[in-house]
């Protein structure tokens, strides 16, 4: 199409649900986050100048769980059959407008999109090198930008800032705990981590290394252990559920 949709400080989020409320919230802290524009949420219906998040749960043998479709016009009309497809689809809104020199401009036409790859994401190895929470947060929130889906996280190593760590707070084995000083994530703060990236299509792999740099399982039975390596011919099934 011709011209141009333009965000003003009247454009609105218009969800359709009240179930879809978190989700305008959502995309709306996001828009701040990354563009410094503020927009009011509101359920209903949508007007010219408005921004629509509509769920259309029949396209899901169009687009899968992450596709989506837009129409921009008087009006940008976000539809896609998941959630995930609807933050997507904020997400391109955001990119094109993050390309316009006023920030505000989105040329109008259709968008239809879906990935062509199923697992999309990185590895931090935290093990090595101790990152807050707070900041793989932060880190999961811009891989979403990119609609990267998955982050892997190497939780235990040997090397790097000490000669053995276990990054995440282990109740049923706490003397992994003294391994990492103050610098240990606790339980609760990584499921709500994980919880928080869920919500921005991001999926958290916990990886527990084994058999190799597996020193740090040392200290629950040194039996287990064979210089860095863990005995394959032991009793595995304790570093199975080492949380």
């Amino acid at each position: 199409l011709s011209g141009n949709f333009t965000v003003t400080e009247n454009t609105r989020i218009v969800y359709t649900t009240e179930a879809l409320a978190e989700l305008a919230n959502r995309v709306k802290t996001y828009l701040s986050d990354m563009l410094g524009i503020t927009l009011e949420t509101v359920q209903g219906s949508a007007k010219a100048g408005d921004i629509l998040l509509k769920l259309t749960l029949d396209k899901a043998g169009e687009f899968g769980k992450e596709g989506y479709a837009v129409a921009i016009d008087e009006q940008v009309v976000i539809e896609a059959p998941t959630e995930t497809g609807l933050f997507y689809g904020a997400v391109t809104i955001m990119q094109i407008l993050h390309q316009d020199e006023n920030k505000c401009n989105v040329p109008k036409g259709y968008i239809r999109d879906y990935p062509a790859y199923e697992m999309r994401g990185g590895m931090i190895d935290v093990a090595r090198k101790f990152f807050s929470i707070d900041y793989i947060e932060e880190i999961g929130k811009y891989m979403s930008w990119f609609k990267l889906n998955t982050l892997h996280l190497h939780i235990n190593d040997d090397g790097g800032e000490r000669e053995a760590s276990f990054v995440v707070e282990s109740k049923k084995y706490p003397q992994l705990n003294k391994l990492m000083g103050e610098n240990i994530w606790s339980q609760d703060d990584y499921r709500q981590m994980q919880k928080e990236l869920k919500m921005f299509g991001v999926n958290v792999i916990t990886e527990i290394d084994t058999p190799g740099h597996s020193k740090s399982l040392a200290l629950i039975d040194s039996s287990l252990v064979s210089g860095s390596s863990l005995k394959l011919n032991t009793q595995y099934d304790k570093c199975l559920s080492l949380v």
